[in-house]
C-alpha cells in the first residue's frame, strides 16, 4: 500500500529571536522611519556601543541587509501557509 505525502509551509522559518537582538531591529528599523540613512544608522549604533550578532562594528550594508531580512520576515508572519497534499507510505508486511 503506498500514500504520497506533500507538505509545504513558509511558518515554519520564522524563528525565535533573543530580546537583545528584537531591541537591535526596532532601533534599526525606528533610526530608518525617522529618516536615517543607513550609513547614518551604521554610525549611530557604532557611537553608542552596539555591535552586531557576531560582535562586530555595523557598516551600511549590514543595516541594509537587516531591514531587508526584517521587511521579509513580516511578509512571512502575515502571509503564511499550509499546504497539505498528496502523502506516501509503504506499508510492509512481516
Amino acid at each position: 500500500m503506498k500514500f504520497d505525502v506533500l507538505l509545504t509551509t513558509q511558518i515554519l522559518s520564522l524563528n525565535f529571536i533573543s530580546e537583545d537582538r528584537d531591541f537591535r531591529h526596532r532601533l534599526i528599523m525606528k533610526l530608518h522611519e525617522d529618516g536615517f540613512s543607513d550609513k547614518e544608522i551604521s554610525n549611530y549604533l557604532n557611537e553608542k556601543g552596539i555591535v552586531s550578532p557576531r560582535g562586530l562594528d555595523y557598516y551600511p550594508k549590514l543595516i541594509w541587509v537587516t531591514r531587508k531580512k526584517l521587511r521579509d520576515r513580516e511578509v512571512r508572519k502575515e502571509n503564511y501557509e499550509i499546504e497539505i497534499g498528496k502523502m506516501s507510505f509503504y506499508l510492509m508486511k512481516q
